[in-house]
């Protein structure tokens, strides 16, 4: 063997390479033989390394296996190597799917911060800021961020918190993976953490242990969150994180407008506030609004429509059938938004709006006042001449087809959270309107007061003086702003009237639709 020549052991592997091929600390060692007890080298990586050293560009730098090359190349010192796995990472993190791709980006930004790559970090930054929790859970992560950079990370504006709960109890995983090295870092991390909105069953369970309570400030900081769920005047004091951090792409927001401006309701301080970024809304009177996942779509004046883009911030008109110059309702149901004119409805599907492609649906038997859509029905009401009788057909979305139904009831006021719950308040009562409208077809019975017992919602858990604006569902209590249920807390009745009373600004009755606001329109000029 030659004099220069070595023998480097990775992973029970032998691989023979001249020394010059190093820049790192293996050029000194006077041993032929050298064992390379280290974790992160790989038999593949190592053997990738030396064939790049050997023939450059001759390997293909791909996802599975440029980061083991890139370990590799750092150890080694190797920089043209280097070198070409971040051109090669760069392509794969822009050509990469979303769901492909998080495992990918996540080993990236550890990786990147572990060997100060700056031009990576920069990369990857945004996509960690958006998916902390899960980076918080990735081994590599794990291994590469310490206490003081998730302090730092914690404390960073670009940071986005869709969960608290789930943040924290990723915090707690990579707390345990090496809790005598990062448990001092606890109470600096857990103070960055809002406490107060993680359940106390969460709390304790991953809190109340002998290794955390022992330490004095980690107790205070776990009873002063218990007291937080407690006494709502603490619970107010705290300080709330900037709103684009918690109104992301993944997080929707009720909105509601007012007049002729959008205001969206704000969970934590309990208040509605302008959307920021929509500055310029369409003129005229609104009658109706809608919330897809990204959309807004507004019935202006009865005869224009426009959607709001909660991606790009604007606002953009679209044309109507128009064989009438007038139409009074829109609805967004199953990826299909639906506009109608007394007894006539038009469909048309969302991503092809721009096209302009409305289809003519099967025409109702009576003239429509609401309507109303949930699983595969939209119920329509109407009221004869004389406005002492109601109408109810139903419009079955797979068959395309009405049929109508006897109903004989008041009139009808479904509240809606999207395709979660779905109840009406008639007579004052609450029912399970979809499963009652199903269980009359199938029996060919009429919606009454006989047949709508069984799917009556009880009401026994909320004071008489709500049970106006709030009903409950499965356990959960869910206050009625106009058309739409919005959940809050089963502690807090109290607050329940909270939405719309004691604030300068309340929603409107029937505008009101539940999207999802991008970062974009709260980091706007016009924003916060």
């Amino acid at each position: 063997m030659d004099q220069w020549d070595k023998v480097i052991i990775v992973d029970g592997h032998h691989f023979l390479v001249f020394e010059k091929l190093f820049s790192c600390g293996l050029r000194e060692s006077k041993e032929n033989n050298i064992s390379l007890h280290l974790p992160q080298l790989t038999k593949r990586g190592f053997s990738d390394w030396l064939e790049e050293i050997k023939y450059p560009r001759c390997v293909a730098m791909r996802r599975e296996n440029v980061l083991e090359i890139l370990k590799v190349a750092n150890f080694t010192q190797s920089h043209w190597v280097l070198y070409r796995c971040i051109d090669a990472i760069k392509r794969l993190v822009n050509c990469t799917n979303y769901e492909e791709g998080k495992s990918f980006e996540i080993k990236v930004y550890s990786l990147a911060y572990l060997f100060d790559i700056k031009s990576l970090q920069g990369l990857t930054s945004p996509f960690v800021m958006a998916n902390l929790a899960e980076a918080l859970r990735d081994l590599e992560f794990q291994n590469a961020i310490g206490g003081k950079k998730l302090i730092q990370i914690l404390k960073e504006d670009d940071l986005h918190v869709l969960n608290e709960e789930d943040l924290f109890l990723a915090i707690m995983d990579w707390i345990n993976a090496d809790l005598p090295a990062r448990q001092q870092f606890t109470v600096g991390i857990l103070q960055l953490v809002y406490l107060h909105c993680v359940p106390a069953r969460i709390l304790k369970n991953n809190l109340y242990v002998e290794a955390f309570m022992k330490d004095g400030a980690c107790r205070d900081l776990y009873i002063d969150a218990l007291h937080c769920h407690a006494i709502k005047e603490i619970r107010e004091t705290r300080p709330l994180r900037p709103r684009y951090q918690r109104c992301t792409t993944n997080n929707k927001v009720l909105v509601t407008f007012k007049g002729t401006r959008p205001l969206y309701y704000e969970t934590e301080d309990n208040k509605w506030h302008d959307v920021p970024g929509m500055d310029r809304t369409p003129s005229g009177q609104y009658v109706k609004c809608v919330g897809t996942v990204n959309y807004i779509f507004l019935l202006v004046d009865s005869c224009k429509l426009w959607r709001y883009s909660c991606v790009s911030n604007s606002w953009a008109e679209i044309f109507l059938p128009e064989k009438y110059s007038t139409f009074d309702d829109v609805l967004f149901h199953n990826g299909m938004l639906y506009a109608m004119h007394n007894k006539e409805m038009w469909k048309i599907e969302v991503n092809e709006i721009d096209l302009e492609l409305w289809e003519t649906c099967e025409e109702c038997t009576h003239i429509c006042t609401t309507s109303y859509a949930f699983g595969k029905y939209i119920i329509r009401f109407g009221r004869s001449h004389s406005k002492k009788t109601y109408y109810c057909s139903y419009y079955d979305i797979k068959l395309d087809m009405y049929f109508k139904i006897e109903y004989k009831l008041e009139k009808a006021v479904i509240a809606q959270k999207q395709n979660h719950v779905s109840v009406m308040i008639s007579n004052g009562c609450v029912y399970n309107w979809y499963k009652w409208l199903k269980h009359c077809i199938v029996k060919d019975i009429p919606m009454d007061l006989d047949s709508g017992k069984q799917f009556e919602i009880p009401q026994s858990q909320i004071p008489t003086q709500f049970r106006d604006k709030a009903v409950s569902v499965n356990g959960r209590i869910f206050l009625i702003v106009g058309q739409i249920l919005y959940e809050t807390k089963t502690d807090e009745l109290d607050s329940l009237s909270g939405i719309t009373q004691g604030n300068a600004t309340v929603p409107a009755k029937k505008n009101t639709a539940f999207v999802c606001l991008g970062r974009e329109c709260f980091r706007s000029k016009s924003g916060f």
